[in-house]
């Protein structure tokens, strides 16, 4: 196995930053057969060295005197199933949301809400990442690794890799000492979309909350499964919602007459509330400053 080293190079394409900072020494890992390669030739005698995924999570503040390393080994493969779900496994240099995408087009369901994420696959057992309800360790059932110290492979279970929120084993000093290969997740064989996202569930139930508006892209698909989470949330919590639809072409005349409407309606559902509830002497409502007004009865 023949990896590309390079001496003296730039990392600005491999940092989404596009920070223009060089490394002593670049190693590209295209296939993860190389690696026990690379920790005997490269990596063994402790020298100064970085992994590097996509760069997501990297802010170079100079030249990096060490040995960089990118992972790009690439390949995804179903490994087993049964009557309720998949295992696939997918090495570490693959693009996530390709990967997610794949999952969906093959009917493996679990990953939507994670979708539009820019991390590679060993990145998401690293961070754990996550969005919209979901996390990566939900669907992760084992990660391969290879010790920095021997070059010894080492697979991982859910419970070992001690995922919690946005961190994990590989982020501690000794998980430090493993280069993840690849990762293996658990999917659904049936889809399972997951709508009830907690923290909308728990805003909403805020009683000094009056009503809710959305502001989303045209086209955005984790806006658009977002939106559908809320929409949800604010008819079982009885709060009005308005969702608001922009992109290139929308003028500013239109989202302001719907603001106003959607604010007005609120202050007369604020007021007739009031008015079922309290005894009142007099009720002043000033549209124009968006003020009510109440003075209750002596």
């Amino acid at each position: 196995l023949v990896m590309q080293r390079y001496t003296d190079v730039s990392l600005q394409k491999y940092n989404s930053f596009g920070i223009d900072a060089s490394a002593r020494e670049l190693v590209i890992v295209e296939n993860s057969d190389e690696i026990p390669q690379l920790i005997e030739e490269e990596l063994s005698d402790a020298r100064k060295h970085l992994i590097l995924g996509g760069g997501n999570n990297v802010v170079f503040a100079g030249n990096f005197d060490g040995t960089a390393v990118h992972l790009s080994n690439k390949g995804i493969e179903k490994i087993s199933e049964d009557s309720d779900s998949v295992f696939v496994k997918a090495e570490a240099g693959e693009i996530w949301d390709d990967f997610v995408w794949k999952t969906i087009g093959n009917g493996w369901f679990g990953l939507e809400n994670l979708v539009a994420i820019p991390s590679t696959i060993g990145a998401t057992a690293v961070q754990n990442i996550g969005a919209y309800g979901s996390e990566a360790k939900d669907f992760i059932h084992e990660v391969h690794a290879y010790d920095l110290r021997t070059a010894q492979k080492r697979v991982f279970s859910n419970s070992e890799c001690r995922f919690g929120y946005r961190d994990s084993f590989f982020k501690t000093g000794e998980g430090k000492n493993f280069i993840i290969s690849s990762v293996v997740y658990k999917l659904n064989r049936k889809p399972e979309v997951k709508l009830n996202y907690a923290a909308i569930v728990n805003y909403l139930k805020d009683n000094n909350i009056d009503g809710v508006i959305t502001l989303n892209a045209f086209g955005c698909g984790p806006d658009s499964l977002m939106i559908e989470s809320i929409t949800r949330n604010a008819k079982d919590s009885e709060k009005p919602l308005l969702s608001l639809t922009i992109d290139e072409h929308t003028g500013e005349a239109g989202f302001i007459t719907r603001l106003e409407a959607f604010i007005d309606m609120l202050f007369r559902k604020k007021r007739l509330k009031i008015v079922n509830n309290i005894d009142i002497n007099e009720d002043v409502y000033t549209p124009q400053t968006n003020v009510c007004k109440t003075v209750l009865k002596k």
